[in-house]
Order: C-alpha cells, then structure tokens, then sequence
C-alpha cells in the first residue's frame, strides 16, 4: 500500500496512466479477450468505483485529475446505454461510443 503523496502513489498513478486499461468507457479488467464476462472489452461497476476512488485519494493532481477522469468517462458511458436502452447495464463495452452494453460469459 501506496502512502498518499508518496512517491510509489505516484509511480502507481502513473503506472496505470500508462497500462493500456484505460479506455473510452472506463477501465477493462485484462486485455485477454477470451468471451469471458470479467475479460475485454468489458467495464465493470465496482473496478471503476474503486479506480476512481484510489486516484483521487492518491495525494497527487496526476492521480486525482485521472480519477476524476475516469469518473466522468464512466458516467458518461452509463447515460449513454441509459438514453439509447431504458436500461442500467450490469457491464459495459469499453470502447462503444453508443452505450452498448459488454457482453460475454454469461451464467446458464
């Protein structure tokens, strides 16, 4: 565990600014794109939750502008299913400019 404003807050901060996670609609579990529900290109409630929580409270504007960031990015996502479908989606496509809902592993 990263110390707020510590120089490894930082290092993580910037770390994930750089993993390639990070896309239009939020942040993606892996890149491994197995048709798995957890897997890209699918974005998740929680992980975003607790991404832009931990960006914010990282002690530095780099983490917290990327965790508000983020926010938005989700936010913005969700209205966009909600205005298109009617509907709160469980999971979205990370990288739908239209609100599609992820898809993928889903429980028989």
């Amino acid at each position: 565990v990263a110390v707020p404003g510590s120089p490894q807050a930082l290092a993580a901060v910037r770390s994930f600014a750089s993993s390639g996670l990070l896309c239009r609609n939020g942040c993606v579990t892996t890149l491994a794109e197995s048709g798995q529900q957890w897997d890209f290109p699918n974005v998740w409630p929680p992980l975003q939750h607790m991404l832009a929580e931990g960006l914010a409270n990282s002690g530095h504007a780099e983490g917290e502008a990327l965790g508000a960031s983020l926010a938005r990015r989700w936010l913005r996502a969700n209205a966009t299913a909600l205005a298109r479908t009617g509907q709160m989606h469980e999971k979205l496509d990370a990288l739908a400019w239209d609100g599609k809902p992820g898809g993928g592993g889903e429980y028989e």
